[in-house]
């Protein structure tokens, strides 16, 4: 018996560009949902001209930018002029018979094409309007333009991933984008869920600030409720050595994690052949250890470094309590086991790029499993024809003259 598949039969009609609309359109798209992605039909989203960025390619050996392959895989995509009237009207009636309606164009923009949550929603009173933008909607820099960057900045993470001494950092990857839209994704898997229990439609926000926020909601509470702010120590002067990390002789990092050490500190020093300090007054407890913390690690950071983290990993298998990691490179993960063995990446037989890995969704389903990649990112307009003709109720005639008039 084929597997469902968990939302299947429900349309989004996607107007976003960047990252944040896009990543939440095609976590939708992988759990089912037919996606239809609107650009303009002069050049289209924007990531599909990236070239380099921080000074390396972003282009893939089949040519396309790999933003456009991450973010928009398992969608259809389709051209309309929303300057023209007919390129609204077009958009209005494919919302009229769809369930959400995903965006991070700015709203303003959006109302002045009479694309607001009001007006979609009387075409369609159960829709769900997705929206998303950087600040939030409300306060005086809801209407200002931002970029992942500008979330970190503002969300707090790029002091908190600095150590003492240095100045701000970003985290790479896009990460405030990514995060809004996990939440952008949750509250519109919420609204549907809402929408099946009480037949209602709604409008759905959130914001890179919201999403930052969210992550980083241990050291935020931890100042609010505490007043002062989250430590953030370098590895040479954290406070318990048993929550650090250590180089091997092969250039390999490990991670140790245990926030109550003393459970673990007999262990763990038997474990990298320290036995003769487990009864030592500097260190024999957890206390004593965070008084003495330097010269702890100093100790430990010559002991790593006599062995390679193959030569770590069979000495540390016999210790089932303790919690360890290797810290991993990027390029590390698509050969780890345990990423492999959960299809975090998958392999797709891509027709331009060939057989590659791709990042797929870390939730698994016994029952409607996730099915990504079933088709490559689109080109522009690939669909627009198709959609237009089969779900919009145009007829042919109608197509071309709007491609005439220039509004598809």
């Amino acid at each position: 018996m084929e597997s469902k598949i968990a939302l299947e039969g429900i349309r989004v009609i996607e107007l976003s560009a960047w990252q944040m609309g896009p990543v939440a359109a095609r976590m939708l798209a992988s759990l089912g949902a037919e996606v239809i992605k609107v650009e303009n039909p002069e050049g289209g989203d924007p990531c599909r001209g990236f070239e380099r960025i921080k000074g390396v390619s972003v282009r893939h050996k089949g040519g396309r930018s790999i933003h456009q392959e991450m973010y928009n895989s398992d969608k259809k995509g389709i051209t309309l002029n929303l300057k023209k009237e007919k390129g609204r009207e077009a958009l209005l009636r494919l919302v009229e018979k769809s369930d959400v309606f995903l965006t991070n164009i700015q709203y303003g923009a959006l109302r002045k094409m009479g694309l607001d949550y009001e007006a979609i929603s009387l075409r369609n009173p159960k829709i769900i309007y997705a929206r998303a933008n950087g600040f939030g909607f409300k306060g005086p820099a809801a209407d200002i333009p931002s970029m992942d960057i500008l979330g970190q900045a503002r969300g707090g993470i790029m002091h908190l991933v600095s150590f003492p001494g240095e100045g701000p950092r970003p985290v790479s990857g896009g990460i405030s984008d990514q995060a809004g839209a996990f939440i952008l994704a949750f509250g519109i898997m919420t609204a549907l869920y809402a929408r099946e229990r009480y037949g209602i439609g709604q409008m759905v926000e959130t914001s890179q600030l919201g999403a930052m926020i969210k992550l980083l909601e241990l050291p935020i509470s931890a100042y609010c409720l505490v007043g002062h702010p989250w430590p953030n120590e370098s590895h040479e002067e954290t406070k318990n050595p048993l929550w650090n990390w250590y180089e091997c002789k092969d250039g390999r990092w490990i991670v140790f994690a245990h926030l109550r050490s003393d459970p673990f500190w007999k262990d763990f020093a038997t474990a990298v052949g320290l036995e003769h300090l487990i009864q030592d007054p500097k260190f024999k407890n957890h206390q004593a250890r965070e008084e003495n913390n330097k010269e702890l690690i100093g100790i430990l950071e010559r002991t790593f470094l006599q062995s390679t983290s193959e030569e770590w990993a069979s000495v540390l298998e016999k210790f089932p309590r303790l919690s360890y990691a290797f810290i991993n490179r990027v390029s590390d993960l698509p050969s780890d086991p345990q990423v492999l063995a959960n299809e975090y990446l998958h392999d797709v037989d891509h027709p331009l790029a060939g057989k590659v890995k791709m990042v797929g969704l870390p939730v698994q389903f016994s029952k409607t499993p996730a099915k990504p990649f079933q088709r490559v990112a689109p080109e522009l307009g690939q669909h627009t024809e198709e959609v237009l003709t089969e779900i919009a109720g145009y007829s042919w005639d109608e197509v071309v003259a709007m491609r005439d008039e220039g509004a598809i």
